[in-house]
């Protein structure tokens, strides 16, 4: 299975190329050759003439060192290949200067591409049958036809090729149907795309829990022996100060089976991520946002490194401790960013004005993860209930309403 997100992975110079270009790439780095697109191109030409042995011991006596140990590195593997390409290539390159000039292009043949691609999967893993998982497709294609025509091309000739034995798995976001629904244009071009994906399976709110539990959030046995002695002591009061009021984002309280299952979240907390990164894709494209299983796993561990220095990821803090909106902000600042820029300059004011560890920030942090939210009421006691800390805690609705009036009283924050 070749695995690609093309919300992560695309081309560093087009945001926009081939959804067939992107993979090619990405199975020339499945098979073992250079990152750098003109070195994996030179290792796979020497490859299929029968060379490659020769380049890589010409290389070691040349530089006394594996090649494999720099083909990745786009200046020092280049300027020293081209040393060593015209005594292996002499008709091609007869001087290194004829291969540092060559500008390496793919052919424009879509057949021969995805031919090659086989190819490569089957040479390195040794089986017939081949998978391409490709994530974030919907919404990488839709906003222009051409990326349309050339996905559903490409996955006509797998088909046409592999005869059954080539899948390709797309994942979204949102559905097909949605994209389609919501489009201003191309829409005749999505929906020949979506025929073209026969099997249509959709993921709702529980099945993303459950996904996210198991990948994520399993404790050892005497973990959950703690857990569910924490909810006997101080459950109740957590549900009290942890309830939504006004909105369907809470849909009850939870037991103490489900209590230690997400935490350190709740089950609102799901449902209040799904529904702020489903509005953030339908403002921006969705292009680049991560799915909720990769933002429950940053505000845990912080694996992008996408949070403040000195803040404490939650798989560090003591046991009781709760997710907070303000950790659903750290964790998706860039993205609001892009969206609600002003909003993310009214958190920032607000920091160099109370300090990061007041209050106000954390009223403000949560303030602007709920703003994208249409419809959800920022109350101070739901802002509170987003924000309790601890299953052992006091409400903190005092706290908050106090700090809702000092940052009023600041006109250049402008919270309303």
């Amino acid at each position: 299975m070749v695995f690609l997100d093309l919300g992560s992975e695309q081309l560093a110079e087009s945001s926009a190329e081939s959804v067939s270009t992107v993979l090619y790439w990405k199975v020339l780095q499945y098979a073992g050759y250079s990152k750098d697109k003109k070195l994996a191109q030179l290792e796979l030409t020497l490859h299929k003439r029968g060379k490659l042995d020769e380049f890589l011991r010409r290389y070691r006596e040349r530089f006394n060192e594996d090649w494999y140990d720099i083909h990745n590195d786009p200046l020092v593997g280049n300027a020293r290949a081209a040393h060593i390409v015209p005594a292996v290539m002499p008709q091609d390159f007869p001087t290194p200067e004829s291969y540092s000039k060559l500008r390496f292009e793919l052919a424009d043949n879509l057949r021969d591409r995805a031919q090659e691609m086989i190819d490569l999967v089957r040479n390195k893993t040794g089986k017939q049958n081949v998978l391409f998982l490709i994530d974030e497709v919907g919404q990488y294609v839709a906003p222009r036809g051409e990326l349309i025509l050339n996905l559903d091309g490409l996955v006509r000739v797998f088909k046409e090729l592999s005869r059954g034995k080539v899948w390709v798995i797309a994942t979204g976001q949102q559905t097909l149907s949605e994209i389609v629904t919501k489009a201003q244009y191309n829409s005749g071009e999505l929906n020949k795309l979506r025929d073209r994906f026969p099997i249509s399976i959709e993921l709702d709110a529980r099945d993303i829990k459950e996904i996210t539990y198991r990948r994520l959030l399993t404790k050892r046995p005497e973990g959950e022996v703690q857990l569910k002695s924490l909810f006997k002591t101080s459950g109740q009061a957590m549900i009290a100060h942890t309830r939504l009021a006004g909105t369907s984002l809470y849909r009850s309280d939870p037991d103490a089976d489900t209590f230690t299952q997400f935490y350190p979240f709740l089950p609102q907390h799901f449902d209040l991520l799904l529904e702020l990164i489903r509005s953030l894709a339908r403002t921006t494209g969705g292009l680049g946002l991560r799915s909720v299983i990769k933002v429950i796993q940053d505000a845990l561990v912080d694996v992008n490194r996408l949070l403040p220095p000195d803040t404490v990821k939650l798989a560090d803090r003591p046991i009781g401790a709760l997710a907070c909106a303000d950790d659903f902000y750290d964790t998706l600042r860039a993205d609001i960013l892009k969206t609600l820029p002003h909003v993310v300059a009214a958190v920032d004011l607000t920091t160099r004005l109370f300090g990061p560890k007041s209050m106000p920030v954390r009223v403000g942090k949560a303030v602007a993860a709920l703003q994208n939210i249409e419809g959800f009421p920022a109350s101070a006691e739901n802002i509170a209930a987003l924000l309790y800390p601890a299953i052992d805690a006091p409400s903190l609705l005092p706290e908050v309403s106090e700090a809702l009036k000092h940052m009023l009283a600041e006109k250049e924050i402008g919270l309303i």
